[in-house]
């Protein structure tokens, strides 16, 4: 056992790894245009009839395990997947630039799934909340290289509708894998976790405070990709937008003719409500005290 969590600590580490700095090489590749013998194409169209099939599957797999099910874990997973379709929906319908988007869902599913296999493989634990917020916060580790590096060329701004899309994506694959948000057997609470999320805000708060980060960028100054401004070596801003007219504000986009982006306030602010309700919502202990996990 101890040996099958170790290499599952290590996938989860070079999936991690190989998805954030892959990034680019993958947008690239997914957008360009192709010559076929019916004329030109990217792998970019088919995006949209991957994802419906994908939710079909999905549907398909949560029709499986709750037919399996006791009519407590029956109930709980009718109000988890009803609140993150909801999420979902609303996400889509105001949040998204590009069908290209959907990829987030898979990908922090897995990632969610594979630390669950390392942390907590029999699900027995109650490491739920720990995963999430641990795999979520991976998630914004990768959008801030996105801005910051892997990116930046086209990145006008720090993406707080992906942060939120990637926090879905997690609870998501949480859910799947079955893990326990409370279990008789815990010897880790969650309380904890609410006091490390609540340290990394305050240490955002602080640094926007300092004036070392700034969410508006003067008129006066052009900023360069990846947001950062230094008059000097030792006097550096960080801008999270490289112009003041996107956060808070409605910009064009190919999904469904303009999208919502999210300020740092309110997109902090909605997932930390989100993955509060989530968590909640995620897999808890049964009347048998046992769980079934698919």
């Amino acid at each position: 056992m101890a040996n099958q969590r170790k290499m599952w600590m290590w996938l989860t580490a070079i999936y991690f790894v190989v998805t954030t700095w892959g990034h680019l090489a993958f947008s690239i590749w997914l957008v360009s245009e192709r010559q076929g013998p019916w004329g030109p194409y990217a792998f970019k169209q088919a995006v949209p009839y991957v994802a419906f099939l994908g939710a079909m599957l999905l549907i398909v797999h949560l029709w499986r395990v709750y037919r399996q099910s006791e009519p407590t874990q029956r109930r709980q997973m009718m109000w988890f997947w009803a609140t993150w379709a909801a999420c979902v929906y609303a996400v889509d319908a105001w949040l998204t630039f590009t069908v290209n988007e959907y990829a987030h869902y898979p990908q922090y599913a897995l990632l969610a799934w594979m630390m669950a296999k390392a942390w907590d493989p029999d699900g027995e634990q109650g490491m739920a909340g720990w995963i999430l917020l641990s795999a979520t916060f991976l998630g914004t580790v990768d959008e801030v290289a996105q801005y910051l590096w892997i990116t930046r060329a086209y990145s006008n701004y720090l993406d707080f509708n992906d942060f939120l899309v990637n926090l879905l994506a997690v609870a998501a694959g949480v859910q799947l894998r079955g893990v326990r948000r409370v279990s008789t057997s815990a010897k880790r609470t969650f309380y904890t976790g609410w006091w490390v999320l609540g340290g990394l805000v305050l240490l955002l708060s602080l640094a926007l405070t300092t004036g070392r980060v700034s969410t508006m960028p003067p008129s006066n100054i052009q900023v360069p990709p990846g947001g950062m401004v230094c008059q000097a070596p030792s006097d550096c801003v960080l801008y999270l937008q490289r112009s003041p007219e996107f956060f808070s504000s409605w910009q064009p986009g190919p999904h469904r003719g303009r999208h919502w982006v999210l300020s740092p306030l309110w997109g902090t602010a909605l997932m930390l409500v989100t993955g509060a309700v989530l968590v909640t919502l995620l897999r808890g202990k049964c009347d048998d005290g046992r769980m079934k996990t698919p």
